[in-house]
């Protein structure tokens, strides 16, 4: 199986995730008592909300944003987000475009590198790319246990080393 089918495997949503996300979470009524319950179980031993529970989570009216990347619920005024420093509500207009804290630098390398696929699909290689490097499991199958967090502002070489390399698999397996 390759790297991208993995992640695929991973995060895409199957038949009957929803079904099985709304039992786990049939209690909750707003984004505050998502956030609540989504940071009460990474605090388990055992989570019991699974990566594709996350891709399944509830929505409590409004529209969907145009750019939901990194967005994981909303509300007709606000947002429920996950970036580098853990999940928040925001209003709806302070959403930065693409969650910015979240997203790949452009460096040269990456810049040659989507050059290889047509334009219209960099977002998606990106995003992808992303959902890899905060994919805990990933990085250790491709880097071994690592030590620290290469986004803590204190490892930019590593970080755009692993960011560098998950944009490259997901563009070879594109």
């Amino acid at each position: 199986m390759s790297f991208l089918q993995k992640l695929e495997s991973k995060y895409c949503v199957v038949s009957g995730a929803q079904e099985i996300t709304r039992k786990k979470l049939k209690s909750v009524k707003s984004l505050e008592e998502l956030l609540e319950k989504i940071q009460s179980d990474e605090r388990r031993d055992e989570p019991i909300l699974s990566d594709r529970d996350m891709s399944n989570l509830p929505t409590f009216g409004g529209e969907a944003p145009n750019d939901t990347h990194g967005v994981y619920s909303w509300d007709k005024t606000r947002l429920l987000i996950q970036t580098n420093t853990g999940w928040k509500i925001v209003k709806r207009n302070e959403q930065p475009v693409g969650v910015a804290d979240s997203e790949i630098e452009m460096t040269p390398k990456i810049k040659n590198l989507l050059k290889k696929a047509p334009k219209k699909h960099w977002k998606q290689i990106l995003k992808r790319a992303w959902d890899a490097c905060c994919d805990g499991e990933a990085l250790t199958e491709e880097y071994g246990e690592l030590r620290f967090d290469p986004w803590d502002g204190k490892h930019e070489e590593k970080r755009r080393e692993i960011e560098e390399d998950m944009v490259a698999a997901v563009i070879e397996d594109y």
